[in-house]
């Protein structure tokens, strides 16, 4: 399963937790809020509502979403006669 994955030069890694923390206000928040902040985010209004300054926070900063495939592949038997190969079309191994 692809997924979205948020990226911007200074932090290729940040995750979609590290968003949902900022969202919902969770322990860690303010940290990665921080972050935002020194790439040059404004900082959060009070009384604004996260969901709204995480998304003009990272637009911002050049933020963008990153095509992301997942960390892992799985193969599986299709056929009895893929049962017998111990090596896939393509170079997969089967174990």
């Amino acid at each position: 399963m692809e997924r979205d994955r948020i990226q911007e030069s200074a932090n290729p890694l940040a995750s979609e937790r590290t968003a949902q923390k900022i969202r919902r206000q969770e322990q860690g928040h303010q940290y990665a809020q921080e972050q935002l902040i020194a790439l040059g985010a404004p900082r959060p209004r009070p009384g604004c509502d996260p969901a709204i300054w995480l998304r003009e926070a990272l637009a911002s900063v050049g933020a963008r979403n990153v095509r992301h495939r997942g960390a892992h592949r799985f193969c599986r038997q299709l056929t009895r006669v893929a049962a017998r190969l111990k090596t896939l079309p393509g170079g997969w191994t089967c174990g």
